[in-house]
């Protein structure tokens, strides 16, 4: 996850962060798909690395965005909202574990639940922060 931290906050940076989340989330998408039907040890660590390395950028992403959209006085309750998601959403995946023993199947589901957010961030706009800072503000 560092080394996905590093290459996409530098993208998110030169490229818009709209376009970023998108690219990652599919990379995190395609990946996730395939640690859910792999086969061998070998398959299943590169597509868990490459897991690791899309969400990464997807996160940087998607947190620099929030913070970028919400007024000043709503920062820090909106930083705390995006953490405590995460959270939860481990919370819930121990607790489905727990229940439901087989890997392929958990992650498989975690994959459906979180193809609409694919949704969401191609509707979403551009962050007008970066595109002020970056000279392509449309206003």
């Amino acid at each position: 996850m560092l080394v996905g931290s590093f290459l996409f906050g530098s993208t998110a940076d030169r490229f818009g962060r709209k376009p970023t989340i998108i690219a990652t989330f599919i990379g995190t998408l395609g990946c996730m798909v395939g640690v859910t039907f792999s086969t061998t040890v070998e398959m299943y660590t590169v597509f868990r690395t490459g897991t690791a390395l899309f969400l990464a950028g997807a996160s940087i992403g998607s947190f620099v965005y929030v913070i970028e959209i919400v007024p000043q006085k709503w920062v820090g309750a909106f930083g705390l909202m995006y953490q405590g998601i995460f959270t939860c959403g481990y919370m819930n995946l121990s607790a489905l574990a727990f229940i439901w023993r087989d890997w392929h199947e958990i992650m498989g589901v975690a994959t459906i639940l979180s193809a609409p957010y694919l949704i969401i961030a191609l509707v979403i706009p551009e962050s007008p922060r970066w595109q002020f800072t970056n000279g392509k503000d449309k206003a």
